[in-house]
């Protein structure tokens, strides 16, 4: 990750949170979430920093999905 997707900010961006810490929990939770706040975001800058998060949470999720695959074939030798 850059050092700017390092963090994350609230949809009315007066707060942040490490990266880390929000990419934590249900993914399809976490992207209900990021959309609701992307819909309630009135700065455009805001609202593009939250789009940035939304596909690194996708990219985040493809990661996991590919070392599951991974775990699976390792798990059937």
């Amino acid at each position: 990750m850059e050092a700017a997707e390092n963090w994350c900010i609230s949809a009315d961006g007066s707060s942040v949170i490490k990266a880390d810490d929000f990419y934590v929990g249900n993914y399809g939770a976490k992207l209900l979430e990021l959309d609701k706040q992307i819909n309630n975001a009135t700065d455009e800058t805001v609202k593009a920093k939250l789009l940035r998060m939304k596909t690194v949470a996708s990219s985040i999720q493809a990661v996991i999905k590919q070392l599951a695959n991974v775990a699976s074939v390792i798990a059937k030798k």
